[in-house]
C-alpha cells in the first residue's frame, strides 16, 4: 500500500467577483490557502494550517473579500471552531469555538452570516472580535434533514447547482448486532484499572481497519447528482460515497453533458471541477488546477493553470493592519 502522501484540492468561487479561494491539503493534516484571480489566473498563497479545513463547510462572501470556515487540530482548549478571514490569510477576525462536528457558515450578504456552531445570542456577539458590523445568526436546519451535506447543499444550490437525485448513504463497517457483540467482548478483556489484559485478544472488531485501495466509509446507492448548465453545456457531479482509503473525502466523478443531457466529455474522478463566468470548464486534478476554454470543450487542450503537488509549509503572518479594517 502506498504511504505516499497525495495532494488534495477544493475552491470555491465568489459569486460577484471573478476570484475563487483554493484549499490545498496534504498531508492531510496540512491546508494551504490560496487566493486565485480569475481575470489573469493568478494565484497569491497565504497561510497553512496544521490541522483540518472542512472546505465543504466553507463560504466565500459574495465580494471575494471574507472567508468563513470550518476546521480542526484536536487540540485543547478548542479542538475545532469555525472563524471568518481575509484570504489568503486564515487569522481570524471573526471566532467562535467548540461546534462538534457542526461548524462552519455561509454567507447571506457581504455583511451577513449563518454560523452552524453556536447557539447563544452572547457567543454570537463576542465571537464577532473586529468585524463589528457584520450580523450574525444561526443556521438553522429544516425538520427531518441529513445535516452532514446540509451546509454544503445549500451554497451548491445558491451557486446555481440542481439537485437531480439525491443520494443515500449505506455506511461500511459491522452492523449494530456485531459491535454489540465485540463490545461484550471487549468488556471482559478490562481489569479494574480499566487496562487491558493482552491487547493481542482484542476482538477483531477493533483492530481492523479499511485497507483495501479504493473502500469508502459510506457508499452512496443511489449517488447523489447535481448540475450546472451554461449556455452550451452542462456540468454533472456525481458522489459516489465518502471517506475513500488513500483517496479523498468525497468520492465524486465529473462528466461534461449537453444540454439534452448525453455524455459529452466523462471527465472521471476529481477533486472539484465548476464553470467560470465566461463558460470555461475549471477543474482540479492531482494536485493541479486546469482550465479548459468554452471553445475547446471535447477537443481542445486543457491549460494547466498551476501544480501545487510539491508544496511545502512555509510559516507566514498576516500583514500589519490586516485586523483593522472593519466590514
Amino acid at each position: 500500500m502506498s504511504t505516499k502522501p497525495s495532494t488534495r484540492i477544493y475552491a470555491i468561487i465568489a459569486r460577484e467577483a471573478p476570484v475563487a479561494v483554493v484549499f490545498r491539503r496534504g498531508p492531510s493534516k496540512l491546508v494551504q490557502l490560496l487566493r486565485w484571480d480569475l481575470t489573469n489566473d493568478t494565484f497569491e498563497r497565504g497561510q497553512w494550517l496544521k490541522g483540518r479545513i472542512y472546505e465543504r463547510r466553507s463560504d466565500l462572501s459574495p465580494s471575494g473579500k471574507y472567508l468563513v470556515y470550518s476546521a480542526a487540530d484536536e487540540k485543547p482548549p478548542d479542538y475545532r471552531w469555525t472563524a471568518i478571514s481575509k484570504p489568503p490569510y486564515l487569522t481570524a477576525l471573526a471566532y467562535w469555538p467548540g461546534g462538534g462536528d457542526a461548524c462552519g457558515g455561509l454567507f447571506d450578504s457581504e455583511t451577513s452570516v449563518r454560523i452552524d456552531n453556536i447557539t447563544t445570542d452572547r457567543k454570537m456577539t463576542k465571537g464577532r472580535k473586529h468585524l463589528k458590523d457584520l450580523t450574525v445568526s444561526r443556521l438553522l436546519y429544516p425538520e427531518s434533514c441529513e445535516q452532514d451535506d446540509f451546509l454544503l447543499h445549500e451554497r451548491l444550490k445558491r451557486d446555481g447547482w440542481t439537485e437531480m437525485q439525491s443520494g443515500i448513504a449505506h455506511r461500511s463497517g459491522p452492523s449494530v448486532d456485531e459491535m454489540m457483540k465485540a463490545a461484550k467482548e471487549l468488556k471482559n478483556l478490562i481489569n479494574e484499572e480499566g487496562m487491558l489484559f493482552d491487547r493481542n485478544k482484542l476482538p477483531e472488531l477493533f483492530k481492523s481497519k479499511r485497507e483495501k485501495v479504493d473502500e469508502m466509509r459510506a457508499v452512496y446507492d443511489p449517488p447523489e447528482i447535481f448540475h450546472k448548465s451554461t449556455e452550451r453545456y452542462c456540468l454533472e457531479m456525481k458522489t459516489l460515497g465518502l471517506g475513500q482509503t488513500e483517496g479523498p473525502s468525497h468520492v465524486t466523478e465529473y462528466s461534461v453533458l449537453t444540454l439534452g443531457g448525453s455524455i459529452m466529455v466523462a471527465l472521471g474522478q476529481l477533486d472539484w471541477a465548476d464553470w467560470d463566468a465566461n463558460g470555461d470548464l475549471l477543474y482540479a486534478k492531482s494536485g493541479c488546477i486546469l482550465r479548459w476554454p468554452a471553445a475547446l470543450i471535447g477537443h481542445g487542450e486543457t491549460e494547466q493553470l498551476i501544480d501545487l503537488s510539491q508544496e511545502k509549509f512555509e510559516p507566514l503572518a498576516a500583514p500589519e493592519g490586516y485586523a483593522t479594517e472593519e466590514i
